[in-house]
């Protein structure tokens, strides 16, 4: 049987560039095209969906929370398949599904039929998007976890910032055929990355942050043998039942899925909230596109302070600013308070992201991580649900964002003291427990 490793795609300069680093590359332009054709692309998209299909906010809301309520069903299963299958066929799938959706999309008669196309694009983004993604980049990198994390999430940012781009398409060409155009784009380029993930670095011989294998001496055929420094065999022997009796695991997803109360609703409603305060849609897509371009600035300044800090407290800042942005998006008088909102808002959003991933991975490494990421993500499903149909909700009501608002910035806070009260897990590693099992 052949036991050698698996061969990388031959790239340009692959020799004397790490291949994690071309994962993450990879992970950054994928990100781009999910933000840009749903992540914050999906809110240049609502007014005139809204207009067309004579629906309220709140209706039109209940897509994205039938997707997250989607994603939190299908999140263990992805993440069991990533961890059975590995990132590159999952994902290959995936976009397959995204790209049919998109098309679907564009040609929906009525608020069910939307629906229906919505979700099913979101089960196609959820399994090429942020989970796998996330997971090939953590298990590829440890010393430079957190950076490497933030400049894939970068994508995420860079595809807001290209949100005008495609609101001009919108107002020239129909909502509709701009969707429908979308499907193509989604699975030429989507497979094409897809292609280049590989599980983990041990796979091609090789470990994690480029590092070569500790030289130990000559061997008797004279040449020396390699033993691995930071590998699997290092890793927190932690299994997914394991996780969940810790505290840890219970107080860092419930922080996160409150704050995603926050951060999904204002990804959906930024456009409309900002045009409501008497910005025009013009410059409301151009406010989100600054907000998603200090993503990027937020994502590489925070990944880089996590991997020489505590991750935690710099975790806890970042919900505490974007609990003050969201304030400035509530009360915003003029087109200076929105710029305000977006800097800060932007900068704490994008720092949450890697941050998030590299705590957990930390805490329980990575032999079942895909599965226990794929588990938080049922738990994450009760914020992301809730509030973008909470925020539309109150709007339908009160005519203002402004309650919705306050109310979540307040929780947000809580969120950031259950952050601040997660303790890392005492483990044994992987080899820890072979060798205690030969005593």
């Amino acid at each position: 049987m052949n036991t050698a490793p698996k061969r990388a795609p031959r790239m340009p300069w692959g020799n004397r560039v790490f291949y994690g680093w071309w994962l993450v590359g990879a992970g950054a332009l994928s990100g781009t095209i999910q933000s840009l054709f749903l992540g914050f692309g999906f809110s240049a998209f609502f007014l005139p969906i809204q207009e067309e299909l004579s629906a309220s906010r709140a209706a039109l809301s209940l897509a994205f929370s039938f997707s997250q309520m989607e994603a939190g069903v299908t999140g263990p299963l992805n993440g069991y398949l990533i961890d059975r299958f590995g990132p590159r066929k999952v994902m290959t799938v995936g976009y397959l599904i995204f790209a049919v959706g998109y098309m679907l999309l564009s040609r929906v008669p009525s608020l069910l039929f939307f629906y229906v196309a919505y979700v099913l694009t979101a089960i196609g983004a959820g399994m090429s998007g942020y989970l796998p993604v996330s997971i090939a980049v953590a298990r590829w990198f440890n010393r430079r976890r957190s950076i490497a994390i933030g400049i894939a999430q970068c994508g995420d940012g860079i595809g807001g910032m290209l949100v005008p781009i495609l609101a001009f398409s919108i107002a020239t060409f129909g909502w509709r055929n701009t969707a429908l155009a979308g499907g193509p784009i989604l699975l030429l380029v989507g497979i094409s990355l897809s292609s280049l993930f590989r599980s983990k670095p041990e796979d091609l011989g090789l470990l994690m942050d480029g590092e070569r294998p500790a030289q130990t001496g000559p061997a008797a055929s004279g040449k020396a043998v390699s033993t691995p420094g930071t590998s699997y065999w290092d890793e927190p022997l932690i299994t997914l039942w394991g996780a969940l009796k810790m505290p840890a695991f219970w107080f860092i997803a419930c922080a996160h899925s409150l704050t995603l109360f926050m951060v999904t609703a204002v990804n959906i409603h930024q456009i409309p909230a900002l045009v409501s305060t008497g910005l025009d849609y013009a410059t409301a897509a151009l406010v989100l596109s600054v907000n998603t371009g200090c993503t990027v600035a937020g994502r590489l300044i925070f990944g880089f302070l996590g991997d020489r800090f505590k991750p935690q407290q710099a975790l806890a800042g970042c919900f505490l600013v974007q609990a003050v942005a969201v304030l400035f998006l509530a009360h915003a008088q003029n087109l200076a308070m929105a710029l305000v909102f977006a800097v800060l808002y932007g900068l704490s959003f994008g720092g949450r992201g890697p941050l998030l991933i590299a705590i957990r991975s930390d805490f329980f490494g990575r032999r079942s991580f895909a599965t226990i990421l794929g588990i938080s993500q049922t738990i994450l499903m009760a914020g992301t649900i809730t509030g973008p149909v909470f925020a539309g909700w109150v709007y339908d009501v009160t005519r203002s964002y402004a309650i919705a608002f306050w109310i979540m910035a307040a929780i947000n806070v809580f969120a950031m003291g259950l952050i601040l009260a997660a303790k890392k897990p005492i483990y044994t590693t992987v080899q820890a427990a072979k060798r205690d099992a030969t005593l």
